[in-house]
């Protein structure tokens, strides 16, 4: 049976009334925008975690160094060892300079891991602690 194309083109138009098929395009439209801001928050969140490692590295390093009758090279030691346990920061660099006689200051930087090729979040946490001394009195 012949039909005009006025009459295909209505017929096909009267099939495709309705939504059929939106639900697939809204995923394909936002599930790449999901997933770029659930990588971004898993991104912070490592890069947080590091912080809070280097920090707890640092203030554990100040904290032996200034220990009665230790040195900051103690600290700094005690601080590499407890970064070698906890596998959060990379190419680790622990440091004892601007360490004078009366306080203890540790410096420990270096990078977060990523989620991100080719992308390395820096670390840098410091902590200074007084010497411990025993003083006697007059």
């Amino acid at each position: 049976m012949w039909r005009s194309w006025r009459q295909r083109w209505c017929a096909r138009r009267a099939g495709m009334r309705g939504d059929e098929g939106m639900g697939t395009l809204e995923f394909t439209i936002t599930a790449p925008v999901i997933m770029l801001i659930l990588c971004a928050g898993l991104q912070l969140g490592m890069w947080y975690l590091a912080q809070e490692a280097a920090l707890t590295a640092a203030r554990k390093a100040a904290t032996v160094g200034a220990a009665y009758q230790a040195s900051p090279a103690d600290g700094t030691a005690r601080a590499r060892n407890w970064l070698a346990g906890v596998h959060l920061i990379k190419g680790t660099v622990v440091s004892s300079s601007g360490s004078t006689a009366d306080r203890v200051r540790v410096t420990v930087t270096g990078t977060s891991l990523s989620l991100v090729p080719g992308w390395t979040p820096q670390v840098t946490k410091s902590a200074e602690v007084p010497v411990e001394r025993w003083d006697v009195g007059p």
